[in-house]
C-alpha cells in the first residue's frame, strides 16, 4: 500500500484480535475471510496515515494513548514469553493425570424399556418375553411410552445417577442381557432389558488440552504479576469505595477454586448499531490507535477485576452436595449487558437441597430464535416442543421467553410430559403477554420422571419481579449457570463477539457438562 507493506501475519493478527480465527489457527490468504480482514487492515492504515498528516499524533492525548499502546504490546510480548515457558507438554500431562485421578469412574447402561399401565399388564409382558419373544417387538406392540415404543424401547446409554431412583435400584448389579422388572415407576410399571454395560470414557488428553492450557496460561501470568507487584511500590491516589454494609449473619466462604482463564475483552455494549457513529475526527483518531495496536491485550484481560457494581457475596450452592470441585474449575467470566435480554433464577424445588433450579430468559419483542437439536430419534418433551414451534410457519420470528429447569429432564415421559411442557409454556405466555409458541423450553436432570410444572408456575411471580430488578449482568449469567447445573461441580460461562463494518453481535452462553 503505497510505501507501506501489509504482511499476511498482520492480517492474521487482526483476525485473531477480532475472534474470527483462534490463536494458532491458519488463515488461507485465498479465502474470503482473509480478503475481508485485509480490507479492514487497509482502511485502518489509510485512516492512521491521514491522522499523521493532520498531526493528530502530536497532541498530548495521542501521545498518552500511543505510550499506553506501546506498553500493552510489550506486556503482551512478555505474556507470550511466559506462556511459552509455563505451558509445556509435561505440565499439560501432569494436570490431565490429576483430573483423571479425581474423576469418579461411572458405568453406563444401554437400556430398553417396556412401560405398562398396570402390574398385571407388566406381568403379561414378562411372560411373553420368557416364551422367547423379542424385546424390541414387544416394546413396539405393547409399551405405552410413546417416546420409545417405535424404536423398540431404546433408551440409549445412561449412568445410574441420572436415572430415576426406581430404575437405579432395579438395575444395580444386574448383568448385561438381563431383563429386569416389573417395578413401579411414576409413569406406570416398567420392564427393562440391559443391552450393554460399559465404563464411561473420560475425556481424552486432546479434548481436555484447551482448558488445561488456558488454566496454565493464567497461572503463569498470575505468578509473574505476584512477583512484579511484590517488587514494585504502588500508590493509589484515587479514593477507595465506601465499605459495603456488614451482612446480618456471616456467609460461609466459597470453596477454593483455581483462578480464571484469560477471558475475551468485554466490549462496550452501550454502543449499538442503531445509534449514530463517532465523528470523522474521532474515527480517524481511534483508527490510528487501533492500526498501531492490532494485538489483544492478554495482560489486561488476565488482570481485569470484576465490575465494581457486582457484590462480592458468596454464590448460592449449586450442583450435588459433597462433590469435589474439579481442579480445572474457573470463576465465572465477566459478561457485559446484552440489549433485549433479561435473566432471572429461582428455586422451584426440583432438588431437595437449597439451590436455584429454574432460569427464565425474557427477550424483547421481535427477537428471532433458531435451534440446533440432537439427531436422536427420541427427544424429550421440551425438545419436541421447541422443534414443533420453530418448525411452524413464522416459527422463531418473535420469541419472548426461554424457560430452563434442572433436576428433571422430562424425557421418556410420553404424553404426560408433553402436557406438562405445554402447560408451562401456556402459563409463561400469560405472564409475558405473548403466545405459547413464543415460549421455548429446556430441561435437564433425571430422565423418566414427568415434570411437575406446578413448581415452575408457583415461582413465576418471583421470577417476573426479579426480571425487573437491577442485578448486574455478570451475576445474572452466573446465577443462570448455577441454576442449570446437575452433576457439574462449577458453573460455566463464555462470551464471544463478532464484528463487521456495520454491525456488532454478542454471544454469551452458559453451557453445562460434567466437570
Amino acid at each position: 500500500m503505497q510505501d507501506r507493506t501489509i504482511w499476511a501475519s498482520d492480517v492474521r493478527r487482526e483476525a485473531v484480535a477480532q475472534g474470527l480465527v483462534g490463536e494458532g489457527e491458519p488463515l488461507d490468504p485465498a479465502s474470503d475471510l482473509f480478503r475481508r480482514v485485509l480490507d479492514e487492515v487497509i482502511d485502518q492504515k489509510l485512516l492512521a496515515r491521514e491522522a499523521e498528516r493532520r498531526r493528530l499524533d502530536a497532541s498530548p492525548l495521542a501521545q498518552r494513548r500511543l505510550e499506553a499502546t506501546r506498553e500493552r504490546i510489550l506486556g503482551d510480548m512478555l505474556v507470550e514469553s511466559v506462556v511459552n515457558d509455563a505451558v509445556t507438554d509435561q505440565d499439560v500431562q501432569r494436570l490431565y493425570n490429576e483430573q483423571l485421578r479425581l474423576a469418579r469412574s461411572s458405568e453406563e447402561y444401554r437400556l430398553r424399556l417396556i412401560l405398562s399401565r398396570t402390574k398385571p399388564e407388566a406381568d403379561a409382558v414378562v411372560g411373553v418375553l420368557a416364551q422367547g419373544a423379542g424385546f424390541e417387538a414387544v416394546a413396539t406392540e405393547r409399551s405405552i411410552d410413546e417416546a420409545t415404543r417405535f424404536s423398540g424401547g431404546d433408551l440409549g446409554y445412561s449412568t445410574l445417577d441420572v436415572l430415576p431412583q426406581a430404575y437405579a435400584d432395579a438395575l444395580r448389579d444386574k448383568p448385561a442381557g438381563a431383563v429386569v422388572g416389573p417395578f413401579e415407576t411414576e409413569g406406570g410399571w416398567a420392564v427393562l432389558k440391559i443391552e450393554d454395560r460399559r465404563k464411561e470414557n473420560p475425556p481424552t488428553l486432546e479434548q481436555a488440552r484447551p482448558q488445561i492450557v488456558r488454566y496454565l496460561t493464567y497461572e503463569g501470568v498470575r505468578q509473574l504479576l505476584e512477583q512484579l507487584r511484590g517488587k514494585a511500590r504502588v500508590e493509589v491516589l484515587t479514593p477507595a469505595a465506601p465499605p459495603a454494609p456488614a451482612p446480618a449473619s456471616p456467609a460461609p466462604p466459597p470453596p477454593p477454586r483455581p483462578p480464571p482463564p484469560l477471558p475475551p475483552r468485554p466490549p462496550d455494549m452501550s454502543k449499538t448499531p442503531s445509534k449514530p457513529g463517532p465523528k470523522a475526527s474521532q474515527k480517524i483518531e481511534q483508527a490510528f490507535e487501533k492500526a498501531l495496536d492490532p494485538f489483544a491485550s492478554a495482560l489486561k484481560r488476565a488482570t481485569r477485576a470484576p465490575a465494581a457494581a457486582e457484590p462480592a457475596a458468596a454464590p448460592p450452592p449449586a450442583g450435588k452436595p459433597g462433590l469435589k470441585i474439579s481442579p480445572l474449575a474457573v470463576p465465572f467470566p465477566a459478561i457485559p449487558p446484552i440489549g433485549g435480554v433479561e435473566i432471572a433464577a429461582a428455586r422451584a424445588g426440583f432438588y431437595k437441597h437449597e439451590r436455584d433450579d429454574l432460569v427464565v430468559f425474557r427477550f424483547a419483542r421481535g427477537t428471532s430464535c433458531a435451534g440446533v437439536f440432537t439427531r436422536h430419534k427420541i427427544g424429550s418433551a421440551p425438545v419436541d416442543w421447541c422443534k414443533k414451534q420453530l418448525g411452524a410457519s413464522e416459527g422463531g420470528k418473535d420469541v419472548r421467553a426461554l424457560v430452563v429447569n434442572a433436576g428433571c429432564a422430562n424425557a421418556f415421559t410420553g404424553k404426560a410430559g408433553a402436557d406438562a411442557a405445554r402447560r408451562t409454556a401456556s402459563e409463561v405466555a400469560k405472564r409475558f403477554g405473548c403466545r405459547q409458541r413464543d415460549v421455548m423450553l429446556a430441561s435437564t436432570g433425571v430422565i423418566g420422571v414427568v415434570l411437575d410444572d406446578k413448581k415452575i408456575v408457583a415461582r413465576l411471580p418471583e421470577v417476573e419481579h426479579a426480571l425487573d430488578g437491577d442485578v448486574p449482568p455478570t451475576e445474572q449469567w452466573a446465577r443462570a449457570g448455577r441454576g442449570i447445573m446437575t452433576t457439574d461441580t462449577f458453573p460455566k460461562g463464555s462470551y464471544a463477539e463478532a464484528r463487521s463494518r456495520a454491525t456488532r453481535s454478542a454471544s454469551p452462553g452458559s453451557p453445562r457438562g460434567r466437570a
